[in-house]
Order: structure tokens, then C-alpha cells, then sequence
């Protein structure tokens, strides 16, 4: 699955984007988001047969289970931090791009100083069930890691079965919870799954408990503080190990309009405690 490319072929130039340390502050949205409607599938693909229980389905089962206590939260937490560490704690990340954070630019964003990647979104399903799209939207090699994989997706098995094509190929794999394209309300997925908590906590749930490597989310922010703050701990206690807050809201699209919200990236970093060093400020 893994491919090779030339770096010289793109022509891009290198854009890396400042992380804030262990839990990387992703304040570009993805350009366009797109590829829900594709239509490499033919209809009779699209119906998957269920005649016996997946290894996804087990680990969903398995997944039913009470939240963290605080011991099992705390060796979390520092799980999350220890995996940090061994990335390097990478300062620099190419953001999710699609149709522009492809292998060729990540190498090249690599060669200027870029210490992490992620890949464009890929859609769970057509990923999942579809060999040409996988062929076209997923290459990698050697020298591109850390890697984060990004995928959408609405189904948690779906996911976890498209999520375990990369995982040795891969870092982590980070789940899209930010896009507010149209696109993604259309196909059910990103900044639209905001008001459908459980799905979501069952979406990282389900990567965290089958998957190799950890599980890393994308998120955009409520109007209410509060409001988010829940949100980023009830991905805590579901497993996310890297979280990447965009500092605005759903409805906020236009960089250019609304200015991040730096406030409440920087009160999710304290109570976390995830950030152990001074580098963030």
C-alpha cells in the first residue's frame, strides 16, 4: 500500500503550522473538505454484507464499557504523553489539507522544517471499500512520519476497519471533527456530529481500544465555554490521546472574518495537564 514519490514534483511551497505542544493546536481547517460524493463505488458495492460478527464489531462490543476511573485516567494521560515524547514533541505540523497535504507536500514541508504530518481526509468508507480510492488518496514512505492519518466517518465500525488498513503505516490516527463545509453536513461527519455526542464518543472508543497506535481528534468549539471544555474531557475519557482544537465555531469559516480564539485553546492546555513545558506560551 505504501508508495513512493518524488518531493521535486511539487511545486508548493513549504507552510508548516505551529503546534502547541502535547496537544497539538490545529488552527487550519481542511480547504475544501470534499471528497464525500465521489462516486467510484457502484451502487451494488455500497451494501456490505453482515453475515458474520467483524474483529470492528468485537471491539465495539467490547467497548461498551464504564468510563475511566481516575487511575486508569491519570495512566492515560500520561500514555498520551509519553507518545509525544517519542514523536519529539513535534513544534511544527502540516495540517490536514485537502488536495494539498499529499505525500510529495508533506516531504517537502519535511525538507524545511516541518517535525509532523497529516494526511488530507480520507472518507472512512470509500476508503474502507474502495481499492482505487485507497491507491490514489493514501502513499507514504520512509521518511514521512510522524505521520497522523485523517479520516472522516459517522460509523465506528466502519471506522476502525478502514483505521486498521493504516495503522502500520502511520503514527496515529486522527479523527476529523472540525470540517464545517457543507459537504460534511451533507455526508454526516466533521463539525455536523457536534450535537451527537455518544456517536462520537463511540467513534474514538472504537480506535482506542483496536487499533496499534493511538487515536488523536480535530475538533472546532461551542459558543459555550463549558460546553467545549466537556467536550474535549469526554474525548479524554474515551481515548484520544492528541487533541487539535480550531478556535472557532462551527459556523465560523472565514479566517479572514473571525480571528481564532485563543482563550479557550489555552484553557483546554491547563486542564489538560497535558503540557509540561513552557514552549506553549
Amino acid at each position: 500500500m505504501a508508495a513512493v514519490c518524488n518531493p521535486l514534483a511539487c511545486g508548493a511551497s513549504a507552510a508548516c503550522r505551529r503546534s502547541l505542544t502535547a496537544t497539538s493546536l490545529l488552527n487550519r481547517a481542511s480547504r475544501a473538505c470534499g471528497f464525500a460524493a465521489t462516486s467510484r463505488v457502484s451502487p451494488s458495492t455500497l451494501t456490505r454484507k453482515n453475515t458474520c460478527v467483524t474483529a470492528a464489531e468485537q471491539v465495539l462490543t467490547k467497548a461498551k464499557q464504564p468510563a475511566m476511573t481516575v487511575s486508569s485516567a491519570e495512566l492515560h494521560a500520561n500514555q498520551a504523553w509519553e507518545f509525544w515524547k517519542r514523536l519529539g514533541s513535534p513544534k511544527y505540523q502540516v495540517a490536514p489539507m485537502v488536495d494539498q497535504s499529499e505525500l510529495a507536500f508533506r516531504m517537502l514541508c519535511f525538507k524545511y522544517g516541518a517535525t509532523a504530518a497529516y494526511t488530507p481526509m480520507l472518507h472512512s468508507r470509500l476508503f474502507l471499500e474502495d481499492p482505487k480510492y485507497r491507491a490514489e488518496h493514501f502513499t507514504t514512505c520512509s521518511g514521512d512520519r510522524p505521520l497522523f492519518v485523517q479520516f472522516c466517518a459517522n460509523n465506528p465500525a466502519t471506522l476502525l476497519e478502514a483505521a486498521q488498513l493504516v495503522q502500520d503505516h502511520c503514527d496515529a490516527v486522527d479523527i476529523n471533527l472540525g470540517c464545517p463545509q457543507r459537504i460534511a453536513r451533507k455526508g454526516k461527519y466533521g463539525a455536523f456530529l457536534m450535537e451527537q455526542m455518544e456517536l462520537i464518543e463511540s467513534l474514538v472508543t472504537a480506535l482506542a481500544q483496536g487499533l496499534k497506535v493511538p487515536v488523536t481528534c480535530k475538533i472546532r468549539v461551542f459558543p459555550d465555554k463549558e460546553r467545549t471544555l466537556a467536550y474535549a474531557r469526554m474525548l479524554e475519557r474515551a481515548g484520544c490521546s492528541v487533541l487539535a482544537v480550531h478556535g472557532r465555531t462551527r459556523e465560523q469559516k472565514t479566517a479572514k472574518a473571525v480571528r481564532a480564539d485563543w482563550d479557550i485553546i489555552k484553557v483546554q492546555l491547563i486542564l489538560s495537564q497535558a503540557c509540561k513545558c513552557n514552549q506553549c506560551w
